[in-house]
């Protein structure tokens, strides 16, 4: 669900939408950001690997953004069981960071080498003010073998008072076409491929789609 965003824009696009995050906070910001929206969407608390068990066979798509975040191989290939079976027969995965125009074993690498070049340190993030309580991100960078952590240190003020938050996101690039394929296949799935899109900026990216056989 993350904050909410791609399940407000889903639903007032037309689209039955459910979400779902492990995080009460995400969780929060979401029901919030339909609340302000005037939309009336479940939000689910469980894990991915745990979707198909909780709801099997139910939707007709999955729209999963943040599936590359996953690290460790298992988790990954836990993930996937469970979206597989949360999927009815002929149901869609849709999914990011991998592109099929770049199937070579060192696709990531680059990719994560062109990152940390164009990327600094330190970076202030953004400032959101709500009310009387405003939250200002910073992040740092740091570079691993094949991810880059990104740590988000959060100063919130309110009532008069400030306290300091963080927390470690990280970029994981071990999962472009040549990495996380053969993984969906294990999964079950099949026609694993891209398509691509310009986006506002005219960069070209690559949305992925997999199923579900029939």
């Amino acid at each position: 669900a993350g904050l909410g965003d791609h399940t407000v824009n889903l639903a007032e696009e037309g689209f039955r939408v459910e979400a779902c995050d492990l995080s009460p906070l995400a969780r929060e910001a979401t029901r919030e950001s339909l609340r302000d929206a005037g939309l009336d969407v479940l939000v689910h608390d469980v894990a991915w690997a745990q979707l198909g068990d909780r709801f099997p066979g139910r939707y007709d798509v999955i729209f999963h953004d943040a599936l590359h975040w996953i690290y460790e191989p298992e988790a990954l290939d836990a993930a996937l069981r469970g979206l597989f079976r949360a999927l009815r027969p002929g149901g869609e995965l849709v999914f990011f960071y991998a592109d099929a125009r770049d199937p070579a074993p060192d696709a990531g690498a680059r990719v994560l080498a062109w990152d940390w070049s164009h990327m600094e340190r330190a970076e202030l993030g953004w400032d959101l003010q709500r009310g009387e309580t405003s939250v200002t991100l910073t992040r740092v960078n740091e570079r691993g073998h094949d991810f880059i952590d990104q740590h988000h240190l959060f100063v919130i003020r309110e009532g008069g008072r400030a306290r300091l938050e963080s927390l470690t996101l990280r970029r994981v690039y071990r999962w472009d076409w040549h990495g996380i394929t053969p993984r969906l296949a294990a999964a079950g799935f099949v026609d694993a491929r891209s398509e691509h899109f310009r986006n506002v900026k005219g960069h070209t990216f690559a949305m992925n789609l997999c199923r579900r056989p029939a």
